[in-house]
């Protein structure tokens, strides 16, 4: 991490202002919303100690929070993705990729262990954004439909990213 942390500080920016400034205008319908940056969280290396991801994950959601003015819940959904990343990551990642100074990028591990791997993420984090957005169970079936809906873009979006940066 401390050999790519100019790469990383960039990519905190890039996509915390392409999610302002580009995503946040994207108007499909009232059910979908990508939410690009968490990618940042996505591709975090390995090695990462616990609570620096959980200090990162929890910066990149508030920051988000400031700039689009929705009082923490980002910062929520972006901390819990940061807490479960790494048992996610031993569920699906054998412990001898898991030690190296790797990242979890579709470049390293693929396409299909990276869908699973973000899709699990982004699902969890939209859910919660959501459900905190509505904060209320009479429009519960609305809000699993926008969480899922937006997860399915933001997964498209993420890949996407993925294939347009990868080596």
């Amino acid at each position: 991490m401390k050999s790519n942390l100019v790469k990383y500080i960039l990519i905190f920016f890039a996509l915390v202002l392409v999610q302002q400034f580009v995503f946040n205008n994207i108007e499909l319908n009232t059910y979908m919303n990508p939410y690009v940056y968490v990618l940042f969280i996505l591709i975090l290396p390995f090695t990462l100690n616990r609570s620096l991801l959980l200090l990162l994950s929890f910066s990149l959601g508030i920051t988000v929070d400031l700039l689009s003015g929705t009082l923490g819940m980002h910062a929520a959904a972006c901390t819990l993705i940061g807490y479960l990343r790494p048992y996610v990551l031993s569920v699906i990642t054998s412990r001898e990729e898991f030690e190296q100074e790797l990242a979890p990028t579709v470049a390293t591990y693929g396409l299909t262990w990276f869908l699973k791997y973000s899709a699990f993420l982004i699902v969890i984090h939209h859910v919660v954004l959501f459900s905190l957005e509505s904060f209320t169970f009479s429009g519960y079936f609305t809000t699993i439909v926008r969480a899922l809906l937006s997860s399915i873009l933001t997964l498209f979006f993420v890949i996407l990213t993925e294939f347009a940066f990868s080596k």
